[in-house]
């Protein structure tokens, strides 16, 4: 059983999730959490297209693709981990944007205007200032 339930701020729909909760039949071999936690939000597809228009422009500038540039921006982000196989072979792996929010995914784009404009290629900020993370 794996339940999620969207109380939001109403006092009345977490009251309603509690007493739903109350009526459970739990048997004593049941192993169960409760979490509470803020509700997550999913990017949206405004901020990809953003990133991938400031990867683009920053490429255009500098002379690499929007694919290697976004590879760039997120190693500067998350960082990366080597791994070297026991042949000696060396990679760097690099975390996936996909399983950010859209928090973490404002605070991608701010890396990549950042990054952009250390190296020579500002761009400007595509989105409306209201969607823009305070500095």
């Amino acid at each position: 059983m794996n339940r999620v339930f969207y109380i939001g701020s109403s006092r009345a729909a977490l009251m309603r999730v509690l007493s739903m909760l109350g009526g459970l039949l739990v048997k004593p071999t049941d192993d169960l959490e409760l979490e509470l936690r803020p509700r997550r939000k999913e990017k949206s597809h405004q901020q990809r297209k953003y990133l991938h228009k400031i990867c683009t422009d920053i490429g255009k500038q500098l002379g690499y693709t929007m694919g290697q540039v976004k590879a760039m921006v997120k190693e500067e982000h998350f960082g990366a981990d080597t791994i070297q196989t026991p042949s000696g072979r060396v990679y760097h792996v690099i975390q996936s944007s996909e399983d950010e929010d859209r928090g973490g995914y404002s605070a991608l784009i701010e890396t990549a205007l950042r990054w952009g404009a250390e190296n020579g290629a500002p761009v400007d900020d595509p989105r409306p200032v209201d969607m823009r993370r305070a500095a």
